[in-house]
């Protein structure tokens, strides 16, 4: 019976180390080609043109703060997958991050419902 037990725990071990590595690559991949396309997004609504537009800025904002959830992002990352705490002091740490990925995500939202707002009305009332 303990022999039983030994090996199971040891399969689940194993089987949770290879869905760990898999999460890893995974979230290491979304995450970066997120932040390309928002960097590549970022030099396309730089351009004086494209600000000139209703929703130029709206856009550039929209990027930006999304930038700044994927930096936040990566800084919880780090800490729980790699055990890398970019910011020592723990309670600040947790109390910053979470503030930050929420008010960048609500921001996001909001200038989201903007730009749909905006094309709507431009639709409706040209």
């Amino acid at each position: 019976m303990n022999n039983t037990t030994t090996i199971i725990s040891g399969s689940l071990s194993s089987s949770m180390q290879a869905l760990r590595i898999s999460t890893t690559v995974l979230g290491i991949l979304v995450y970066s080609t997120g932040f390309i396309g928002n960097f590549l997004s970022l030099l396309l609504f730089i351009q004086k043109e494209l600000r000139q537009v209703s929703t130029g800025l709206t856009f550039l904002l929209l990027n930006i703060f999304s930038t700044i959830h994927l930096l936040s992002l990566i800084v919880e990352f780090l800490d729980t997958v790699f055990q890398v705490q970019v910011i020592p002091n723990a309670i600040f740490r947790c109390q910053f991050i979470l503030w930050l990925q929420n008010a960048s995500r609500t921001i996001c939202s909001f200038l989201a419902a903007t730009v749909s707002l905006d094309r709507f009305l431009r639709s409706e009332y040209p």
